[in-house]
């Protein structure tokens, strides 16, 4: 049951709002910010509408972060995904000494979105 007092309480309730079911990936994929090429973090499942990754800092809740992924292979001749993807839930993990991290993904055009759609159906277990 959702409760407001559980630590997990925005990850339980994000988990029920998703739009697709996510997979995890079954080749490393590393997410940068698009704008200064930094290093977000590796992804832990995917689906078309949204992520989880990793992430050696805390991400902002509710912050739009400028997203983009090299591609294992070329996908409809490029070489990497372009989007924007909101944060709606973050934690730290117990597990690994690091924050997971929970992304909507709302405005893919559409040549980014096949792509994305590719890289799942075919990168994912």
């Amino acid at each position: 049951m959702l409760s407001p007092n559980t630590k997990s309480f925005a990850l339980d309730a994000a988990i029920l709002k998703r739009k697709s079911l996510r997979q995890a990936p079954n080749v490393p994929l590393r997410v940068f910010n698009r704008e200064d090429g930094s290093r977000l973090g590796p992804i832990g499942n995917i689906s078309a509408d949204g992520l989880m990754l990793f992430s050696a800092s805390q991400l902002l809740l509710d912050e739009v972060y400028p997203m983009a992924v090299v591609l294992p292979v070329k996908i409809k001749g490029s070489k990497s995904v372009a989007f924007d993807g909101q944060c709606v839930w973050c934690e730290y993990s117990e597990d690994r000494p690091s924050y997971i991290a929970g992304f909507s993904l709302d405005s893919l055009d559409n040549t980014n979105r096949e792509i994305l759609q590719v890289l799942v159906r075919s990168y994912s277990v």
